[in-house]
C-alpha cells in the first residue's frame, strides 16, 4: 500500500517548461501537470493535479476525488532582496474549522503529503541579504477561511565556507481553541515556537 509507480514527461519550450505526470501513489490514482516560465525576469509557475483516492476512510470524508492547485511568482527585486508570492487551493481540506481535528488524523496528512487543513491559502516570503554573511527572511502563510496567519521569521548567518547558523520562530495569529477544545482557526491553534539550527556541509 506504500508503493508508487509514476511517469513524468517534461517539454522545454524556450523560456517555458511544461510537465505532465500520472501514476499510482499510496493506493491513489493521480494525474497532473505544471509549468514554469521566465516573464521579463520574473519566475512564474503553476501546477494542478487530480486525485482519485484509494483510501477507504476518504469515502467517509467525501474525499474520494479531489483537486489541488497552486500558482506562484518569484522575483529578485534588488541584488539583496528577493520576493516570492504563492496562492494555493487544497481540495482535500475543509471549509469548517471545527472539522480540523478530525481531518488531521487522515493518513495523507499524517505522512505529510498535505500540510494544510483548509482550502484557500496564500503565502508571501521576502529574503533580505543585509550583510554578505547574513540573510533575514520573513514568510507569512494565510488561511483565508479562518482567517489566520502563520508568521515565520528566520535569520541565517554564515559561520564559514561550509557552515551556517539558523535562528527563527513560528508565530500563529488567529482565533484560539474554544474551551471545549474545538479549533476556531488553523494557525491560531498553532503554538508559538522558537528554533535554532546549525548546518555543516561536507
Amino acid at each position: 500500500r506504500d508503493g508508487a509507480l509514476g511517469a513524468l514527461a517534461r517539454i522545454y519550450l524556450g523560456p517555458v517548461d511544461v510537465g505532465l505526470m500520472g501514476g499510482k501513489f499510496h493506493r491513489d490514482s493521480v494525474v497532473g501537470g505544471f509549468f514554469t516560465a521566465d516573464v521579463f525576469g520574473t519566475g512564474v509557475r503553476g501546477e494542478v493535479n487530480w486525485t482519485q483516492s484509494g483510501d477507504p476512510a476518504d469515502r467517509l470524508r467525501d474525499r474520494r476525488i479531489f483537486w489541488r492547485a497552486a500558482a506562484g511568482l518569484d522575483r529578485q527585486v534588488t541584488p539583496t532582496l528577493s520576493l516570492t508570492l504563492e496562492w494555493s487551493f487544497n481540495g482535500y481540506g475543509t471549509s469548517q474549522a471545527s472539522e480540523y481535528l478530525a481531518l488531521a488524523a487522515a493518513d495523507r496528512i499524517v505522512r505529510g503529503e498535505i500540510n494544510g487543513l483548509g482550502r484557500w491559502y496564500s503565502g508571501i516570503s521576502a529574503a533580505w541579504q543585509f550583510h554578505p554573511l547574513g540573510t533575514l527572511s520573513n514568510a507569512f502563510l494565510v488561511n483565508w477561511q479562518d482567517p489566520s496567519t502563520l508568521w515565520i521569521p528566520t535569520l541565517t548567518w554564515s559561520t564559514g565556507n561550509n557552515s551556517s547558523l539558523l535562528l527563527g520562530g513560528q508565530v500563529g495569529l488567529g482565533r484560539e481553541f474554544l474551551p471545549q477544545g474545538v479549533p476556531r482557526s488553523e494557525y491560531g491553534s498553532t503554538p508559538n515556537t522558537l528554533f535554532a539550527g546549525y548546518q555543516q556541509y561536507f
